[in-house]
C-alpha cells in the first residue's frame, strides 16, 4: 500500500488486526494490539516491546508502525484495559450499558492459553501466523 497508493496510506488513521478491530468495533474506540498478536505480525521487537518502526525500522522511508498504536501486554489486571460497550450496541442490540469489552487476541495465542500447557510441553501451530 505504501508503494502502490501512498496517498491512501498517509490518509489512513489506524491499521488494525482482526483481533483489535473486533474490540474497537464493540467499544467505538481503538483498542491496542497485544504483545502476542503483535509478535505474530513480525513488526514487534519482542525484547523492547516496541514496534520496529519505533526503534528505527522503516519501509521505503515510511514508518508503517505509526499507524498501529501502542502495543500492550497480553495479560493484565481484568479491569485495567477494559472499555465499555458502545452506545450503538446498547441501543441497537440491548447490551447492558455496563458491559465491559476486554482486549482481544489472536486465535493462536488464545488457543495456547486454553491448552493448559505444562513445563516441557511442546506446542506446534500449523496455522497461517508466526505464533
Amino acid at each position: 500500500m505504501v508503494n502502490e497508493n501512498p496517498d491512501l496510506f498517509h490518509s489512513t488513521e489506524r491499521v488494525l488486526l482482526v483481533s483489535n478491530f473486533l474490540g474497537s468495533l464493540l467499544t467505538g474506540q481503538y483498542m491496542s494490539i497485544d504483545y502476542s498478536d503483535g509478535a505474530g505480525m513480525n513488526l514487534l521487537d519482542i525484547f523492547e516491546k516496541k514496534w520496529i518502526g519505533q526503534i528505527g525500522g522503516f519501509y521505503n522511508g515510511v514508518d508503517v508502525c505509526e499507524k498501529l498504536g501502542d502495543p500492550k501486554p497480553t495479560l493484565q489486571e481484568a479491569d485495567e484495559d477494559a472499555a465499555t460497550i458502545s452506545d450503538y450496541f446498547v441501543s441497537k442490540y440491548g447490551f447492558n450499558e455496563e458491559c465491559k469489552v476486554f482486549r482481544c487476541t489472536g486465535d493462536n495465542p488464545a488457543t495456547l492459553v486454553g491448552m493448559s500447557c505444562k513445563e516441557d510441553d511442546l506446542i506446534l501451530s500449523l496455522g497461517t501466523s508466526d505464533v
